[in-house]
């Protein structure tokens, strides 16, 4: 059977160029386009030191924006890690649910023609490099790690079409890109002795597995010409749920006031004005089980992560109280 992920993706690129060739100027707000690729690991890119993969397309939007070293997804799995960036939020605040994909963008992709006047928003979920792992012929057996690096590369690929698209309707200056993975690679996935899963790099653990780094550190990288300085390593925490505040920020619109917001605005950091994150800490659950706390102290440029296994919220108020005592927690 053919892999029906080229034709979606061709799809969604057309209706792409559809909705955006009206918006070339618009001074106040960008377009942002947000995407994130499935079980990709850290380690699978040249541009956080893959030397095997080739990743072309990715690695030359490293160059042109901000690199992430350490971006943090809020769980190890997809629907949990989904839901905190689609809402901000840690994934235990909310009930959380299977993801939407690229499918339902395509069947309400006439919505976009409705808006041509306006700044678009598009959220591309690649189907990528989840097993089964489908891929074209053009690219079997054209990498050096057998069909997982094949698939890598094939999604590079559909990469570059998405950033030569806006290129090409001049749409470069004006638009947010912004590139990420949902968690970590999925080590465990196997077919017979061959790995089908992705390479972490040098973190432990992967997709699943809790609080281990290597299943909750992905990539993280973020394209404005002329807003956001070019060839830039962030090294301070940050968050898949800084997204959504973040494109809260920069489209001029407010946050719900009637709920915790656990992302912060990411721009200041981007662009310089602010030199740490806004982050003390950052907590790391696996379902309703608190799994590892990250502690950023203020007044040094380290950070501490320490790994525990408790129920729901106890972990968290027990580190708050402590803190409270010391002074340490507004």
């Amino acid at each position: 059977m053919r892999p029906r992920s080229p034709l979606v993706f061709m799809s969604l690129v057309c209706t792409l160029l559809n909705t955006c060739q009206a918006h070339r100027v618009h001074d106040d707000k960008p377009n942002i386009v947000l995407i994130m690729v499935d079980d990709l690991g850290i380690g699978d890119l040249g541009c956080y030191g893959n030397d095997t993969i080739r990743t072309p397309r990715i690695d030359r939007l490293a160059r042109e924006g901000v690199r992430l070293t350490q971006h943090i997804s809020a769980a190890s799995l997809c629907s949990p890690s989904r839901s905190a960036f689609l809402t901000g939020r840690y994934p235990i605040r909310s009930e959380w649910g299977p993801w939407v994909d690229t499918l339902y963008l395509l069947q309400h992709g006439e919505e976009g023609s409705r808006h041509r006047k306006e700044p678009f928003l598009l959220f591309f979920s690649f189907l990528h490099v989840h097993i089964p792992l489908p891929t074209t012929d053009n690219f079997i057996g054209t990498s050096k790690h057998g069909l997982y690096g094949d698939n890598v590369e094939e999604m590079d690929s559909m990469m570059g079409k998405i950033l030569d698209a806006i290129d090409h309707f001049g749409l470069r200056n004006n638009t947010i890109v912004y590139f990420t993975s949902d968690h970590g690679g999925h080590l465990e996935a196997r077919r017979g002795h061959a790995q089908l899963g992705g390479w972490n790099g040098i973190y432990k653990g992967g997709k699943g597995m809790g609080g281990w780094e290597g299943g909750i550190r992905v990539p993280g990288i973020v394209r404005w010409p002329g807003k956001v300085p070019a060839g830039r390593v962030i090294k301070e925490p940050t968050s898949l749920m800084d997204i959504f505040p973040t494109v809260a920020s920069v489209s001029g619109g407010s946050l719900p006031q009637d709920r915790v917001i656990d992302g912060r605005d990411l721009m200041p950091l981007l662009q310089g004005s602010a030199r740490h994150s806004e982050h003390e800490f950052l907590f790391h659950y696996c379902g309703s089980y608190l799994h590892a706390v990250r502690w950023i102290p203020k007044d040094d440029n380290r950070s501490f992560h320490s790994r525990a296994v408790t129920e729901h919220m106890f972990l968290e108020k027990f580190l708050r109280i402590a803190l409270l005592q010391k002074g340490r927690w507004g």
